[in-house]
């Protein structure tokens, strides 16, 4: 089963495929500093330059709680970094991912019909300083072993740090889903989502969880075999309905914690996320990511 782009696991196949670059390089070229950045570098500076003045309205209007103008802002952002993000990617593959890290939650809190605006705060807080930095780096030049060694590192820290949060967000959303409350359930369905997708190239590593986890109705060939995310997925948009719902929250919780007990045993490495982290760089280069084409329900 192949699924959305997965945000940060596209950061470290980047970074993998500069270190497969450079290896081509003599020594005397990786030596080499140009004096000046390339044009495709300076036109990337000046999109986040742009994107930071978007920030600050962002940031403005969640201060002030005004829905209609976070969310307009927040698309406004979202769109804008839609069109630049893969250069970002390709040029500083580091600093995209602490981007991404805060800009995503932000598109999906604007969308929230109660947006949780301490949690906006601190993403926009988190997105500025990102921003910053990215800002004022240097197009990538270290050698191929430090670039891997680095990206190994924060990929694993990444991946510890995404499927606690996934955890979190998921028994969040079980607990909507065992309330009756469909709105409430709907509003706490995303959060998960996007933790799953980031870390999906792990979770496919288990070829029992992810079919467990994030099966769709034509993945199974016996409904009554059909569990986890995309079951109430269906019963909050289309059956709009949680009669039922009850176990299927309590397995999702349950794998969930599987899943984040045996992330953890996982080495990673070039093996490990090459191949799914490829396909998503694929299907990222025709706009084909998280952010919709995997819903099916939702609207």
């Amino acid at each position: 089963m192949k699924k959305w782009r997965v945000i940060f696991l596209t950061v470290f196949t980047a970074v993998l495929l500069v270190a497969c670059g450079n290896q081509t390089s003599s020594k005397e070229e990786t030596k080499k500093e140009p004096a000046k950045e390339s044009k495709q570098a300076n036109a990337v500076k000046k999109e986040v330059a742009n994107m930071q003045k978007e920030l600050k309205e962002v940031t403005a209007a969640a201060e002030k709680e005004d829905k209609g103008n976070f969310q307009a802002t927040a698309n406004t952002m979202h769109k804008h970094w839609l069109a630049f993000e893969n250069n970002v990617r390709d040029l500083y593959p580091l600093q995209y991912t602490d981007v991404e890290k805060y800009e995503t939650p932000i598109f999906y809190a604007s969308k929230n019909s109660k947006p949780d605006y301490n949690e906006v705060k601190t993403n926009t807080t988190g997105l500025d300083k990102a921003l910053d930095v990215l800002s004022k780096a240097k197009e990538n030049k270290a050698k191929s072993s430090e670039v891997l060694k680095q990206a190994v590192k924060k990929y694993q820290a990444y991946v510890v740090d995404q499927t606690d949060q996934f955890v979190t967000a998921t028994e969040t959303f079980a607990k909507a889903v065992k309330s009756g409350d469909i709105e409430k359930a709907k509003a706490a369905y995303s959060a998960p989502r996007v933790y799953y997708e980031r870390i999906e190239p792990i979770a496919e590593s288990f070829g029992d969880l992810d079919p467990k986890l994030d099966a769709r109705i034509n993945d199974v060939d016996n409904e009554k075999d059909w569990t986890g995310y995309h079951v109430i997925e269906r019963a909050l948009w289309e059956k709009k309905s949680l009669a039922g719902m009850d176990k299927y929250a309590d397995q999702l919780v349950k794998d969930a914690k599987s899943l984040q007990k045996r992330s953890r045993k996982t080495k990673i490495g070039t093996k490990t996320n090459g191949g799914g982290s490829n396909g998503i760089i694929k299907r990222s280069s025709n706009n084909q990511d998280h952010r919709g084409r995997r819903s099916l329900f939702t609207h």
